[in-house]
């Protein structure tokens, strides 16, 4: 889970706010005082939750129905991992991102009866393989699942699991993921050429809980992250053709 000083420097504003803050050290006093304005007023407005949720919000897409999904008899449920976190101790440990994923998979394979990949390599050298970890903890053993530990990145995911769903009966998959994560996945998965039934996560946190959403907090600046890293990423894989407009509106 991260910290409040995570957010604070994930977030791309706050580069913008220590730049401006190194220029007051120059000549130009006036620019970087306007700079400083600038970075201050948008950190602020990323700290209040109802703007992370509006910014959510063209990234959200409805689920799809039970019903919908049972008879489109999909290959199988799909769940990339969202990250492990080491205690001080050498234990890894999942996630409260990875841990809502994998429940929500789980309770679909239960109404479903399908298998479930569990997909996520290591994203940085040293770390062991997240859907390794995730497998351990939640003893994953007695189910019908497939763990591919070489995706170290949505569009290898997409790639990875294309390969394991060659072999079966379907090229369609139920993707269970983050709401904010969703679209960015779904388009690696059908640039893979695959069809993609949807699930989301939907965190509490992310939806508008009354007049307090109105003030910066904590929450806020979590939610606005997630989200402009989202956006960074979309765009960047539409860049480097990861993945194609046509991927992003199916």
């Amino acid at each position: 889970m991260r910290t409040f000083a995570e957010n604070l420097i994930a977030l791309p504003m706050t580069v913008l706010a220590v730049l401006t803050m190194g220029l007051m050290c120059w000549r130009w006093q006036r620019l970087s005082r306007s700079f400083f304005a600038t970075g201050t007023i948008a950190f602020f407005l990323f700290s209040v939750p109802v703007i992370g949720q509006l910014l959510l919000w063209p990234l959200s897409r409805p689920d799809t129905p039970p019903g919908a999904i049972a008879d489109a008899k999909p290959a199988a449920i799909v769940v990339p991992t969202a990250g492990i976190y080491e205690d001080g101790t050498g234990n890894w440990w999942p996630s409260s991102s990875s841990v809502l994923r994998v429940v929500l998979g789980l309770q679909m394979q239960d109404r479903h009866s399908l298998p479930l990949i569990l997909a996520g390599g290591s994203p940085v050298a040293g770390r062991p393989a997240e859907a390794r970890v995730i497998g351990r903890h939640f003893n994953l053993s007695e189910r019908k699942i497939i763990i591919d530990d070489t995706a170290r990145n949505s569009f290898e995911t997409g790639h990875a699991v294309a390969k394991l769903v060659q072999s079966m009966s379907s090229s369609q998959v139920v993707l269970v993921t983050s709401e904010a994560h969703a679209v960015r996945m779904s388009a690696s998965l059908r640039h893979a050429g695959l069809e993609v039934l949807g699930i989301s996560v939907r965190s509490p946190g992310s939806r508008f809980q009354g007049w307090t959403d109105f003030l910066p907090s904590p929450r806020g600046l979590a939610i606005s992250t997630a989200v402009v890293k989202e956006y960074c990423a979309v765009l960047w894989y539409l860049a480097t053709s990861k993945v194609d407009v046509a991927d992003l509106l199916s």
